[in-house]
């Protein structure tokens, strides 16, 4: 694939200084041109130009509009820089001053002082140097919708990968090769200053002299016209002012003594970083810090995980809250050192695995101090070791929790993602260590993770005399459980898919996906009584699953299957039965929206209090069975199962529309109370 850079050159907004950087990449490599304002004509001309110059790597332009060029088999790095708009047309001013040239622009610098340059060009009528330029340049990329021009060149500004601030014009460019350098390798931030107009001094210092020179009415009205370009400045400058990433490089081991492969590896870090602050923590040491630096219970959270790998986690997230830095995983060789491939004026910067649909791995954090993120996985981490809710460290403590968070948290504008392809060419994973062959993922199936474990211990199968299966009742993998018309013949074809034998609504030989398991548990042993024509055992999984489905389409379904035959059938005949006796309510004695949403309601309320160990959303199973796949080492699966419709199965032309205050006003007391949390797992979707 052709790869090409594209400067969006805006007049006075250090263009010429890029310019340099990219000609001095590409000596043999570099074109700039020009092109009609019209619109359309203007597109055309940049594809075309880009399509007949294919030994070309980077193109330069004053007037080719956004978006990129959309070109066959090419990808497009484009590059645009922001400035104060104040400064940028003093700058403009002065620059113009000296031109020779019969434009407007021109002949107003050379006839009037700024405060002059300025008045007439407000009282000129359309876009000019003084109103809104870097704005209305941005707001090409959406040309000819209507719209508020701040709103529509922030969502302008949203697409751009990446943006300069003139006034941090080294680290723009730093950051601008750390964008690129995966895409060309060789690409250096060379340090390039041209064509300043002004000696450089501190923006504000250079905006109290152009107030004093103009005067505060005048720069009142220039603030005001350019309000939109105040906005996109405001918002770049964001990214270009907030805490740099500390150098410190902090690693883990249990043990005080570092086994061979693991004191090379770690010292590969230390020797690539001579400048950087070093930390190496143990059991002993990291809870000496914790101690010192955490409310007891972070201590305490660390003190229950009885896997190193858990420990490991936790403390990793701690430490980079408190002091920001970046972790690495002991068994990690470094390559190439950080600030050669890593952005440290980034807020947070995760890595991202290609497979299983772009999860994020733990086993790299680059975080400023306090970071909002780690803060929520922290907690969330000390609620989970607290309550014991699984006996999976992938779950509890590991990469599932940062991207369970990672779909939740606000400050995702402020979080770098790194593909994979770019961090194994500058780190290489050991996996095959002396320390893995006892993988924490294999440890946790013998033992439980906490020091004190209160979760039910889960005993041998029991299987009881009328069995005629050839099944292995001891290597049960999986049961899930849930209401019916909530998905669970499809969550049995996509695990299947995946490679687990798992079968609907009958055992498989690695489990069952099953509604009426729900009401089948047999608290004493942690297990379900399981029994058809040919088996009756009480199985005893590995891993429990609470399958869900959104209300708001799952209800109207189970209306559909409540009514079917009047209510004469065995689903909810059962259900009425299970419901009644456990929570007291009778379904029969309500009409039929609210029986199907309290038939929902208390279902997955008995589904909850089997301990799962993980829940899927049924319309997210990619991303919610990510956990189980991944600890079983299966495949992706590439096509996600429909759902079986109620429409379909029952015959029926439509379903009955409903939205959460429908719903809502349908039922009372706890279960409006259940109804309205499971509602809230889906706000946002």
């Amino acid at each position: 694939m052709r790869k090409l850079i594209f400067h969006y050159h805006l007049f006075k907004n250090a263009g010429t200084s890029v310019d340099a950087v990219l000609k001095a990449n590409f000596p043999n490599g570099w074109a700039t041109e020009e092109f009609d304002p019209d619109h359309t004509t203007n597109q055309r001309q940049v594809l075309e130009w880009c399509q007949q110059r294919q030994k070309v790597r980077a193109f330069s332009s004053h007037t080719a509009l956004l978006p990129p060029p959309n070109l066959p088999d090419t990808q497009v790095f484009p590059i645009l820089f922001i400035r104060h708009p104040i400064d940028r047309i003093a700058s403009a001013y002065r620059f113009e001053r000296d031109q020779e040239g019969d434009n407007f622009s021109i002949q107003m610098a050379r006839q009037h002082s700024l405060g002059g340059y300025i008045d007439a060009h407000l009282a000129h009528d359309g876009v000019g140097q003084c109103r809104n330029l870097q704005s209305h340049r941005l707001a090409q990329w959406f040309h000819g919708t209507d719209g508020d021009l701040t709103a529509v060149a922030l969502k302008a500004l949203e697409n751009l990968p990446f943006v300069g601030l003139v006034e941090a014009f080294d680290p723009s460019v730093q950051r601008m090769a750390v964008w690129l350098s995966p895409h060309f390798p060789k690409f250096k931030p060379l340090k390039a200053v041209k064509n300043v107009s002004r000696t450089p001094a501190d923006i504000e210092q250079k905006l109290s002299e152009i107030c004093a020179e103009i005067g505060d009415e005048r720069y009142a009205r220039l603030l005001e016209a350019n309000a939109a370009d105040m906005a996109v400045y405001a918002q770049v400058k964001n990214r270009y002012g907030r805490s740099q990433i500390p150098k410190t490089i902090m690693q883990f081991w249990h043990s005080q003594d570092l086994p061979d492969d693991i004191a090379s590896l770690v010292d590969s870090w230390r020797r690539q970083h001579p400048d950087f602050n070093y930390r190496l923590f143990n059991d002993d040491t990291a809870r000496a810090y914790l101690n010192q630096h955490f409310p007891s219970a972070y201590l305490d959270a660390f003190n229950s995980c009885a896997i190193p790998a858990m420990r490991s986690d936790f403390f990793r997230y701690a430490f980079i809250y408190n002091e920001g830095g970046v972790y690495v995983d002991a068994g990690i060789d470094c390559l190439k050192p950080l600030p050669d491939w890593l952005d440290f004026s980034q807020h947070l910067i995760l890595v991202k695995k290609p497979k299983g649909g772009g999860r994020l791995i733990n086993g790299f954090i680059a975080a400023t101090a306090n970071c909002e993120f780690l803060q929520a996985v922290l907690t969330q981490c000390i609620s989970n070791i607290c309550n014991q809710s699984s006996n999976n460290i992938w779950l509890v403590t590991g990469p599932g929790v940062i991207n369970a968070w990672v779909k939740n948290i606000a400050v995702k504008p402020q979080m770098q993602i790194i593909e994979f392809a770019l961090f194994k060419q500058n780190c290489h994973i050991f996996n095959r260590l002396d320390h893995k062959k006892t993988h924490w993922s294999l440890t946790q199936k013998n033992q439980a993770i906490y020091v004190d474990d209160k979760r039910l211990a889960k005993t041998d199968p029991v299987v009881l005399p009328m069995s005629k299966t050839n099944l292995d009742m001891a290597n049960i993998k999986l049961v899930l459980i849930g209401h019916p018309r909530c998905g669970s013949q499809s969550l049995a074809k996509y695990l299947t898919q995946a490679g687990l034998r798992v079968g609907h609504e009958r055992l498989h030989q690695d489990g069952v996906c099953s509604w009426w398991l729900t009401a089948r548990r047999s608290p004493e042993n942690h297990g379900f009584l399981y029994q058809t024509k040919d088996v009756k055992a009480i199985i005893c999984p590995e891993l429990v699953c609470h399958f869900i489905r959104n209300p708001i389409d799952a209800i109207p379904s189970i209306l559909i299957e409540n009514e079917f035959n009047q209510r004469d059938n065995n689903s909810f005949r059962y259900r009425r039965q299970v419901i009644k006796r456990h929570f007291g309510v009778d379904i029969a004695e309500h009409e039929a929206l609210p029986a199907a949403a309290l038939s929902y309601v208390y279902w997955n309320q008995l589904a909850s209090q089997a301990a799962p160990d993980v829940r899927v959303k049924v319309e997210d199973m990619a991303d919610d069975l990510w956990p189980v796949i991944d600890y079983y080492g299966l495949s992706t699966v590439a096509k996600i199962p429909r759902l079986n419709t109620s429409v379909k199965k029952f015959g029926v032309t439509e379903k009955t529309a409903v939205d959460s205050d429908v719903l809502l006003q349908a039922i009372t007391g706890k279960a409006r109370l259940y109804l309205q949390t499971y509602l809230s797992l889906y706000d946002g979707r």
